[in-house]
Formats: C-alpha cells, structure tokens, sequence
C-alpha cells in the first residue's frame, strides 16, 4: 500500500489523517488531506490497485472424455446422493397422506 506524502505538493502544509462521514450511506471514512484546510482543500488518495485477473478453471481447449468424467464425478455422485433423498422424502408424504386418509374416512 501507499504511504502519503509528508507535505502537500501545492502550499507545502502538513498531511495528516482525517476523518468524515459519508453523506451517501452514513459511514464513517478516514482519508489524508492537507492541514490548511479550507485555505488547500489538497486530498491524497492511492492509486488503486489493478484488478487481478481470474484464472480459467476450465481450460479453453477440448477436453477429453476421461477428464471430462473426471471433473463431473463429484457432481453425479452428489445428484446420485440428492435423488436418494428426494426418494425417501415422497415415500414420508405418501405415508402421510394415506395416514390422513385413514384417519379421515374412519368417521
């Protein structure tokens, strides 16, 4: 990260930290800006970092089958694991709705 400049490039006043609150949203902020305010109304402000590129988890190239397989091998197992559930979960809600059935034509 940056460090701020000791003195303001345009009357040489000192730089310190200040701070304020956001108009917008409320929020306190700190940032650097020349101690002869109002007579400089000088602010620092860093250079924004560059933003980082995102690596490609799938390469742009074909993939072959075997890799293929190899990346969704996870996924199937885990849809294999989620159908099971969903399964078990209609049997419950047939066994209840003929529970209910029961219950109710027993009047």
């Amino acid at each position: 990260m940056e460090t701020p400049p000791r003195q303001c490039p345009l009357c040489h006043g000192e730089i310190k930290e200040k701070s304020g609150v956001s108009q917008k949203t409320g929020k306190p902020y700190r940032f650097y800006g020349c101690s002869s305010y109002p007579k400089c109304d000088y602010i620092w402000r860093p250079e924004p970092e560059p933003a980082k590129e995102i690596p490609r988890i799938i390469p742009s190239m074909e993939l072959s089958k075997e890799d293929k397989e190899t990346l969704l091998k996870p996924y199937r197992e885990l849809w294999v694991e989620v159908e099971e559930i969903k399964k078990g979960i209609q049997g419950i809600l047939a066994n209840t709705k003929q529970i209910i059935n029961f219950f109710i034509n027993k009047k």
